[in-house]
């Protein structure tokens, strides 16, 4: 088939299905995620049984998304220093672009408050490097209007607690330098964190770390599960000791527990996980691993660890229906099934882009 004519009959699929709600019982999401390649930036709005509905050249980089489900709205936010935020509507309609304030750097990820009148997006300051969370007026235009510390260095991952007004955010404490040609710098001084603020004041409500010996294990993201749990990704491509790429942290415990990696599994993921997800009923975490070209797939209880070597894989989102869909290779999606540990693809591969970090429903 003609491939324009194949990407102009999916759209027209997917406005006569659109009224269709995301949310609704039995209904298929639209999902949203950014493609990367030289000068190709771009977001994609898909189904996973429908296929692609449309496509919007970016400006810069879009490492995640924050959907603004009562007001219609998408933002693409960019990893840290590669450009600006851009607002659209669910159509991919243009509504603004917003620029990082002066010696601030946005940071990958936003999330809006409980009525989605506000966006917090985590930031940096560009010559310090301690990390903010701008907070941005969804009302008057997206205005920057106040920030709160993060309590860290170079913040990624924020969220709203599931059970309470405050904000949860992931402290990697990776260093990035202008002078070093943008690399990721691991110090031997990091305390990576999860930090808990009030999402009103700003106000420090408590701030978890890692065990000692596990400083240089960079958090980058983490997931919420329904107990009251926080599992986080960490990152450490270097590590010879005390390797790990998954950690708890319960609300009764001071701090975040590790889950140990055999060492050969731990080169195999390259010491890299990038997203995270819990299955249906909330027995096992998957792990995203670019680097290693595999999913991981933990047993929360026993603590056994099993690989789905998957290309190129990204990002994972658990959706309503409790499905796990997982973006891999050149625009390809796949679902995720934790008991027969394999995955199955649902889409056939596009073959012109490759796929950013996370994906989010809208």
């Amino acid at each position: 088939m003609d491939r324009r004519l194949f990407f102009a009959q999916l759209i027209a699929l997917w406005g006569a299905s659109r009224s269709a709600s995301a949310t609704s019982p039995g209904s298929e999401p639209y999902l949203v995620a950014a493609t990367r390649g030289s000068g190709r930036e771009a977001m994609v709005q898909f189904s996973s049984k429908r296929g692609v509905s449309f496509r919007k050249a970016l400006r810069s980089r879009g490492h995640s998304f924050v959907s603004n489900r009562s007001r219609g709205h998408l933002v693409s936010v960019p990893p840290v220093h590669t450009g600006s935020c851009l607002v659209t509507d669910f159509d991919g309609r243009e509504i603004t672009e917003i620029r990082a304030e002066s010696q601030r750097q946005f940071c990958g990820h936003g999330v809006t408050n409980q009525n989605d009148t506000l966006m917090y997006l985590t930031e940096n300051n560009s010559v310090t490097g301690e990390g903010v969370v701008g907070v941005y007026d969804v009302v008057n235009g997206y205005e920057r209007i106040s920030e709160f510390s993060c309590h860290g260095i170079n913040p990624h991952q924020i969220e709203r607690s599931v059970s309470s007004n405050e904000l949860i955010i992931a402290n990697s404490e990776i260093l990035i330098k202008r002078e070093s040609g943008m690399r990721q710098l691991i110090t031997k001084d990091m305390k990576p964190s999860l930090v808990f603020i009030s999402s009103e004041s700003g106000e420090l409500i408590r701030k978890v770390s890692l065990p000692r010996g596990y400083e240089q294990n960079a958090i980058r993201h983490f997931i919420q599960a329904a107990d009251g749990s926080i599992f986080v990704a960490m990152q450490n491509r270097h590590a010879r000791d005390n390797v790990a790429l998954l950690g708890r942290y319960q609300p009764s415990s001071a701090r975040i527990e590790p889950y140990k990696l055999p060492q050969k599994l731990f080169e195999q993921l390259k010491g890299y996980a990038g997203d995270i997800s819990l299955n249906q009923d909330e027995t096992k975490v998957i792990l995203s691993s670019f680097h290693g070209n595999a999913l991981a797939i933990y047993d929360i209880d026993d603590e056994s660890v099993r690989l789905i070597p998957l290309a190129g894989v990204t990002g994972l989102r658990r959706l309503f229906d409790g499905r796990v869909i997982a973006i891999a290779g050149r625009g390809e999606v796949y679902e995720v099934d934790t008991q027969r540990v394999a995955v199955k693809k649902v889409t056939e591969s596009y073959g012109d882009f490759g796929w950013e970090n996370h994906l989010v429903e809208i």
